[in-house]
């Protein structure tokens, strides 16, 4: 519920209508609640976003235990009612685990019940509203006795819309001799990341190939059925793509941006992001022209995101290049979108500061503000985003923020994810 850019009388006004009509407020002036994962202290913290100056604030008892060991990403489901979060563990099968919370009423998180992923070394998940799709880097024989260790997986899990319980979506297009269906969906060797389109189409799996080839990375295609939530190969001359750029380990991480027309990847070795169009069968096209350099101060991009409308794409640089003096430690670079092409153009006043190595980012639910989380000295960084331009500024008040634990900060948090959520209802 938003009061700013509302008069005092008209505000007035709506409190009074409340106390009549026995409504409640959501929060004073929150907008939403953003949630780190910390793998220092196995934790979840929380914050309240304040709607007119995007301030933090820690949301009651926060931070909570993450369910696991070595938290390192979550999702949150449209409609904020349920966070997961992924517990890697020691990264075997049955050390690993999803953390189920619920979101009750000013954001506090209440811890439901695990799950286990099916493969070993789980490093991402994605969700929409009715699936979550776990990626492993390697099938693992407790799971299925005719996996194939040197393959990643991607575990597939139904969302009950009422409680947020997980139940398993075994592949019904792959059956083993015994007539036993596989229980995940196979994708390249040693797979770093993925990412789903915005209308939650296809996931793409960035990986090292089926084949295991040591020329450079691949992304693994595979569309989502809305229905079942079953993963299918679109097309088998179009189901795995080489990334663009140097042919060795250098991209680690890509994008793909709310309009569902572009896809987004970096390469460190050679400092560059490609566009690619997503085109029909989520099939990717290299634009023409349309490699973009990083900023010339920035190094080691580690994170690639697009703001809401589409209009503008961010990099994390965890480090800043000897040459350039006055160049931020760490930073965010700037771009914009072109609407028509897809090619990108960094703003004048880019890179900007911010925490030590930014491992994360986000954008709040009301388009306002964009935050990162810093694993180096483990805080949450905010910036004013303006809209129009792209440019990031310093947040009215404070733009830091700590996690702390009855009063005392933690000096070892260690951010390795955040998600935002609006107001629950």
């Amino acid at each position: 519920m938003k009061f700013n850019q509302i008069g005092r009388a008209a505000l007035a006004l709506v409190f009074s209508l409340s106390l009549m009509l026995g409504i409640t407020a959501c929060g004073s002036g929150t907008i939403g609640y953003l949630y780190m994962t910390g793998a220092g202290q196995n934790q979840i913290a929380g914050f309240k976003i304040d709607d007119l100056s995007g301030n933090l604030t820690p949301i009651i008892n926060s931070p909570v235990s993450s369910g696991g060991t070595d938290p390192i990403c979550s999702v949150v489901l449209s409609g904020g009612r349920y966070l997961y979060v992924l517990n890697h563990g020691n990264g075997t099968n049955g050390s690993s685990s999803i953390a189920l919370f619920s979101v009750g009423g000013d954001g506090v998180l209440a811890y439901q019940q695990t799950y286990n992923t099916l493969g070993n070394n789980p490093v991402w998940m994605v969700a929409t509203a009715s699936f979550l799709y776990v990626l492993d880097q390697q099938q693992s024989t407790s799971a299925y006795s005719g996996a194939n260790t040197s393959l990643g997986d991607i575990t597939a899990f139904s969302i009950n819309s009422e409680t947020g319980r997980l139940t398993l979506i075994p592949n019904s297009a792959s059956n083993s001799s015994g007539n036993t269906l596989i229980p995940y969906f196979p994708v390249g060797q040693s797979p770093i990341t993925m990412r789903m389109t915005a209308g939650g189409s296809y996931i793409y799996v960035l990986d090292h190939g089926a084949t295991g080839s040591a020329t450079g990375e691949y992304f693994t295609l595979y569309a989502i059925n809305g229905t079942n939530g079953q993963l299918t190969l679109p097309s088998s001359n179009t189901t795995e793509f080489q990334a663009a750029g140097t042919l060795g380990d250098s991209i680690t991480a890509f994008a793909t941006e709310p309009s569902g027309k572009y896809f987004y990847q970096f390469d460190q070795t050679q400092s560059m992001i490609y566009p690619y169009t997503i085109g029909a069968n989520g099939n990717l096209q290299a634009l023409v022209g349309g490699p973009t350099a990083l900023s010339p101060s920035a190094l080691n991009a580690d994170y690639i995101m697009a703001d809401t409308h589409t209009k503008f794409l961010y990099v994390l640089n965890t480090a800043a290049n000897p040459s350039y003096s006055t160049a931020p430690s760490s930073s965010i670079s700037a771009y914009t979108i072109d609407s028509t092409t897809g090619r990108l153009t960094e703003l004048t006043d880019s890179p900007y500061a911010t925490g030590s190595r930014p491992i994360c980012g986000i954008e709040d639910p009301s388009n306002q503000y964009l935050y990162t989380a810093n694993f180096n000295d483990g805080t949450v960084v905010g910036k004013l985003l303006n809209q129009n331009t792209g440019q990031l500024s310093p947040l009215n008040r404070t733009n830091t923020f700590t996690v702390s634990d009855n009063g005392t900060v933690e000096t070892n948090f260690q951010p390795t994810c955040v998600v935002v959520t609006g107001i629950t209802s």
